[in-house]
């Protein structure tokens, strides 16, 4: 599908990924790309001071707000 897009152009299509058939990493890339492009994930890079419980502050902030952490 990605090598001939026109060939598959205003048709509906289904992929069946599945482990048998598809690498775990380039499954991962797949998701992580639709998550993005649908606004669905963020990356957040903070730098601060080492201080104690500031980890623990900042995740409970973001729980706060609804956001989950993940990896």
């Amino acid at each position: 599908m990605l090598k001939e897009p026109d060939r598959y152009a205003g048709r509906k299509v289904g992929l069946v990924l599945c482990g048998g058939n598809i690498d775990t990493r380039l499954r991962a890339g797949i998701m992580m790309r639709e998550l993005e492009r649908e606004g669905r994930i963020v990356s957040l890079r903070l730098a601060s001071d080492d201080r104690p419980g500031l980890l623990g502050k900042v995740a409970s902030l973001l729980g706060q707000g609804g956001a989950n952490i993940w990896r």
